[in-house]
């Protein structure tokens, strides 16, 4: 055998997404999305960000498309409320791709995601809303 064929290729250690940080100044011309939270305490969280000035909104309600789609990006194990918030986040972001183009989604739409379903729960709904909105915005 020759020397050459044990020579180590470069190594690509993984890095995880790092989202761009949300501005002061961009506050005004930036809305924060959100759900996974009864509909009271939606508008509750609602008007305390715009008590702060922020402009923040509620996802709209889940259809069985926003489900489908969800099933389709998140992994079998996911929990269900994180296939109902993925695909209707996705089902979201793409309607306004449709209507806006995707630099301006990109530039207007945040993403807030509560979940209490223990760490590994947490780390799946973390890994799957980086993931897809790295995809499909």
């Amino acid at each position: 055998m020759d020397e050459e064929e044990f020579i180590p290729e470069a190594v690509s250690h993984y890095k995880t997404y790092n989202p761009r940080p949300f501005r002061r100044e961009e506050r005004e011309a930036t809305t924060i999305l959100f759900s996974g939270l009864t509909w009271k305490h939606e508008r509750l969280i609602q008007g305390v960000f715009h008590n702060l000035n922020y402009h923040a909104e509620p996802l709209p309600n889940v259809t069985r498309a926003a489900l489908d789609t969800g099933k389709e990006l998140t992994d079998v194990g996911a929990c269900c409320p994180t296939t109902f918030v993925t695909g209707n986040l996705v089902s979201f972001l793409r309607s306004e791709v449709k209507k806006f183009g995707k630099k301006r989604v990109v530039d207007k739409y945040r993403s807030l995601t509560a979940r209490a379903c223990g760490p590994a729960g947490s780390a799946s709904t973390i890994s799957v809303t980086r993931w897809r909105w790295r995809r499909w915005v």
